[in-house]
């Protein structure tokens, strides 16, 4: 079972996210979820990655997969198993991100939100999650 996270850039609500993300990723580890496509562009996407990282020992056959929106970008932390690179050569810079969470959301059985706000990147993986029919689960 396949997992993708989208959230806000900043979180101004950390210890509370934290634990519900927390809670959130035990629950669906237990129900079999092994691999977990993320991003690395916010503090929200650095979370989802070192509380999955902490869960590591328990869980050994978990996959963190960083999905990188450009070719140069590579992750800032070195927790990830793999990295990938969706076909976004077509694409202009300024909607890679846009186009590489559509695609991680595509390939994902479930999808894990948080956003706090009707704009931005979390609103809009949050849009086409449901438009997909993909199972959401909001934080």
């Amino acid at each position: 079972m396949t997992v993708s996270f989208f959230g806000h850039r900043k979180l101004y609500e950390k210890t509370e996210v934290e634990k519900r993300l927390t809670d959130c990723i035990l629950n669906i580890l237990e129900n079999g979820a092994s691999e977990f496509l993320l991003g690395d562009y916010g503090e929200f996407d650095r979370l989802c990655a070192t509380v999955l990282h902490r869960q590591r020992a328990n869980y050994p056959q978990m996959r963190l997969i960083y999905v990188q929106p450009y070719l140069d970008r590579a992750p800032l932390e070195n927790i990830f198993d793999a990295s990938v690179y969706p076909s976004l050569e077509a694409v202009p810079k300024r909607y890679a991100i846009l186009r590489r969470n559509e695609w991680m959301i595509e390939q994902s059985d479930f999808v894990v939100i948080y956003c706090r706000a009707s704009y931005g990147g979390a609103a809009a993986a949050s849009a086409y999650a449901t438009r997909k029919k993909k199972r959401v689960i909001f934080l």
